[in-house]
């Protein structure tokens, strides 16, 4: 008895400290110096809450988690009369990437493009390699053979992660080269659909509240309302139990 005794109270301390953290099991706490402002809103039935933290240093990080999964973002706000402007710092067309091409002993005339691999050496499922401008077609190196390009023909190329996110194009600036390796320059998996993007997402302060944007027409110039779903509350919170996974850049 003793020693199921010392095994599940420490089970029970994990799970006292998971539930009080929100679900959660990534902790960042802010100083209050560094804290512009901090709002939260929880769902109704208690499973879910959305944490957006406001720093002094115009950065933002914004968090989302219940249960069953967790999302988050970072990047840049700015506050324009009543709304609050959020940017984050990677863009669905724009995933940071670097391309190493070099010129190796290799007999074959054609490029070989290795798996394309994060900062930390993962491999990046499902990546996928498009050639030379061409949209209409990609490659995917986790195949054999299926990136086939001759080394004279390569002139650029831009990578893709499922139907939506993408890097820019880059040039292979070094003629003729047979070896490219490309890392995405994140250390988290962005295939897991765990990260936010903000382009210009807009939120109208009242007060206390904010409250997410709708559209009023499917136009672009179409008027931003508040939206009634929900809104976030102001205030001071106890130490941040700011929800993700895997990261987040």
């Amino acid at each position: 008895m003793k020693i199921l005794f010392i095994i599940i109270l420490p089970l029970l301390l994990i799970t006292s400290s998971f539930a009080s953290s929100g679900k959660g099991n990534v902790i960042t706490t802010e100083t209050k110096d560094s804290v512009f402002a901090e709002y939260r809103y929880v769902t109704p039935d208690k499973d879910g809450m959305i944490v957006i933290l406001l720093k002094k240093d115009k950065t933002y990080e914004y968090s989302f988690a219940n249960h069953i999964q967790s999302f988050c973002s970072k990047g840049k706000w700015e506050i324009k009369k009543d709304t609050l402007i959020l940017n984050s710092f990677i863009q669905k067309d724009d995933l940071p990437i670097t391309i190493k091409a070099d010129n190796i002993n290799n007999s074959s005339e054609y490029a070989q493009i290795d798996l394309i691999r994060y900062r930390n050496g993962d491999v990046v499922n499902g990546a996928q390699v498009l050639i030379n401008g061409d949209t209409s077609k990609h490659c995917m190196p986790a195949f054999e053979n299926d990136c086939k390009i001759k080394s004279n023909e390569l002139k650029s190329v831009q990578i893709r992660i499922g139907d939506n996110i993408s890097s820019k194009w880059q040039s292979i600036k070094l003629p003729n080269a047979n070896h490219l390796a490309i890392t995405i320059n994140l250390d988290f998996f962005i295939e897991c659909y765990c990260y936010t993007f903000f382009k210009k997402e807009k939120f109208i302060i009242v007060g206390k509240k904010l409250y997410p944007t709708e559209q009023t027409s499917s136009k672009k110039k179409g008027k931003l309302i508040k939206s009634k779903r929900y809104f976030l509350t102001k205030g001071v919170y106890p130490p941040r139990d700011a929800l993700r996974r895997n990261g987040c850049g």
